[in-house]
C-alpha cells in the first residue's frame, strides 16, 4: 500500500523509498507496511514525532542525519555501527553489525516492547539531538568569528540531483 500522507500512516512500518543511482530496489511487505515515498519535511516531523523507533541499517551512510533529526522528536535510533551513526547516535540507541540483520530485528523488537527502554533511550535521544544544532557546527568551524554567525550550508541530494540550501 503506497501511503500520500504520513499522518494517515496506522502500519506499525512506514517506509521511505528512494530513487537509486546505482541499483534498482523492490520492497514488499505485508499488511503492516507503508510505502511513503517521499515525504516533505512537515510530514517528516509527523513520521518521527510519532516512531517508536527509527531503524538506520546502512553500512555505508554520511554523517546520521536522521538520527539526530529523529532524535529532536524523541524517537531512539536501531543503527548499523561502523560507520560515522555510531558516533551520531551515541547512547541515543541500539547498535547493531550491518551483517547481522536478526540482531538488528532483536533491537527493534527491543526497543519496541520495552517501555522503560524506549523512554530511557527517547530522553538520550533529545539530549544527543542538542548537541548537533547549526549554530554549534558554524561555531566549531569558525571559533574566532564574532556572533551572530551566518553559515549558509547547501547541500546536494546526489540521488534526486536537486540543491537544498538550509
Amino acid at each position: 500500500e503506497v501511503v500520500d500522507d504520513p499522518a494517515q500512516v496506522t502500519h506499525p512500518v512506514a517506509v521511505g523509498v528512494a530513487q537509486q543511482v546505482f541499483r534498482t530496489t523492490a520492497i514488499s511487505g505485508g499488511e503492516n507496511l507503508a510505502l511513503l515515498g517521499r515525504v516533505d519535511d512537515t510530514q517528516l516531523r509527523q513520521l518521527y514525532a510519532g516512531a517508536a523507533v527509527l531503524v538506520a541499517p546502512s553500512r555505508y551512510g554520511g554523517f546520521g542525519i536522521p538520527i539526530v533529526e529523529a532524535g529532536r522528536f524523541g524517537c531512539p535510533a536501531v543503527f548499523a555501527v561502523g560507520s560515522a551513526m555510531t558516533e551520531v547516535a551515541g547512547d541515543a540507541g541500539l547498535g547493531f553489525h550491518a551483517d547481522d540483520i536478526a540482531d538488528c530485528v532483536t533491537q527493534v523488537k527491543k526497543v519496541i516492547t520495552d517501555t522503560q527502554l524506549r523512554r530511557e533511550l527517547s530522553v538520550q535521544a533529545r539530549a544527543n539531538a542538542e548537541r548537533f544544532t547549526w549554530e554549534r557546527t558554524a561555531h566549531a568551524i569558525f571559533p574566532d568569528a564574532a556572533p551572530p554567525l551566518k553559515v549558509l550550508h547547501v547541500t546536494e541530494t546526489f540521488s534526486a540531483g536537486t540543491g537544498t540550501a538550509i
